[in-house]
């Protein structure tokens, strides 16, 4: 480059290298009556900072929660495409974001944004969800938080009726339940119960609070109250896949919570006998 008046020379160098702090040269070459000189000084490169916006999200219990997030550029505000986002759902709402908390990670597409799948069978609440970028050179570390509403059940008329029995927890599990939801009404009419072989364990409904059928009939999610050991207050919520005869093909999904809100018991399968069918 040429020196200016002020004997200033100026060159434009893309600084494409990893963040550290590295020496460069200047050398004026004898030109008489000139003698040569030359020298060095430091050229920083610095790491790039991260901007990583999470998306609050709402969903029904059952349904499955996209969690999304955006890591950017703060400089140029545009986002930064192949990077690995991990998300996190603080499910015991302490504030806490704990190891067994970690749900997965998903890489950003060419604006930057990741989005993780997440099945929302937690007590409905309002949760806390983040999504963490760890530093990857030349950029730096990120992470931020967001709300994930989990809200309860909305009736649609319908019916569900069921009966048969899944394997989980290393036990036989049994259930019967039906359910009607009619426009207009006030809440459900219906029986539920189910029975934990091997443990003596019996849980009988004594209220149903909502029916919710999926638009195809194919899926019907139902929730009500339950005494357990004599303690008011516990909440279950049955989620049902009804794929068709025979019923091996259908699913059973039952989650308990306590009145804390807590998980008590959890127990889900496909059907070895019995049936599930959803009505209009």
């Amino acid at each position: 480059s040429t020196t200016n008046s002020d004997g200033i020379a100026q060159y434009s160098y893309e600084a494409l290298l990893m963040p550290n702090t590295y020496k460069y040269k200047a050398v004026f070459e004898e030109e008489l009556p000139y003698l040569a000189s030359s020298g060095e000084a430091n050229l920083t490169v610095k790491a790039i900072p991260t901007n990583l916006m999470p998306e609050d999200v709402s969903v029904y219990f059952g349904d499955i929660a996209e969690l999304k997030a955006r890591v950017m550029r703060p400089d140029f505000g545009s986002g930064i495409s192949d990077k690995n986002i991990k998300f996190y759902v603080d499910e015991n709402n302490n504030g806490i974001y704990e190891s067994s908390e970690y749900k997965g990670t998903s890489t950003t597409n060419s604006d930057g944004i990741a989005q993780y799948s997440y099945e929302a069978l937690l007590m409905p609440n309002t949760y806390k969800y983040k999504a963490v970028f760890e530093e990857e050179l030349p950029y730096l570390a990120s992470s931020g938080a967001a709300k994930l509403a989990i809200k309860d059940l909305i009736n649609t008329p319908g019916r569900i009726v069921g009966w048969g029995s899944i394997a989980d927890n290393k036990t036989i599990q049994s259930f019967n339940f039906n359910v009607l939801y009619q426009t207009g009404g006030l809440r459900p009419i219906g029986t539920f119960v189910h029975l934990e072989y091997g443990t003596n364990r019996r849980y009988f409904s004594n209220s149903i609070n909502h029916l919710m059928v999926s638009p195809d009939k194919k899926r019907a999610i139902f929730d009500g109250n339950i005494i357990i050991n004599s303690i008011p207050g516990y909440k279950f919520y049955v989620i049902a896949n009804d794929n068709g005869n025979p019923g091996v093909f259908d699913k059973y999904h039952i989650r308990i919570f306590k009145p804390d809100g807590s998980l008590y018991y959890k127990a889900q399968g496909n059907l070895f006998t019995g049936n599930i069918q959803i009505y209009p």
